[in-house]
């Protein structure tokens, strides 16, 4: 899941938990009228508790979105050194055969 998704799962669970006490209010049904003390205290449990683990999987995200960023930069470094040895190997090679060819001429 990208994090934007996860981060809206989160609210809406977070939403759904403060006002699922007050949609049982309304009177649908007469088990959630006499119920509904209790059933708004599970589902706000349920709910918040949702509310919490997508919160624990945004902030997953963006921790291994920042490893991920430190990776990246170490591997860049790493790419630049890898890429001036091979300019330096090249340029020696370039010279060997430029030499060889000023023999040859």
């Amino acid at each position: 899941m990208k994090q934007e998704n996860v981060k809206s799962l989160a609210d809406g669970a977070t939403t759904l938990a403060v006002s699922s006490g007050a949609s049982s209010y309304f009177g649908w049904f007469t088990f959630i009228n006499d119920n509904a003390p209790g059933i708004g205290v599970l589902l706000s449990l349920i709910f918040g508790l949702i509310g919490i683990i997508f919160y624990w999987l945004t902030l997953k995200k963006s921790t291994l979105a920042d490893e991920n960023k430190r990776g990246l930069e170490a591997n860049s470094e790493k790419l630049d050194v890898h890429i001036e040895q091979t300019n330096k190997q090249f340029d020696n090679v370039n010279s060997g055969i430029t030499s060889i060819l000023n023999k040859l001429g």
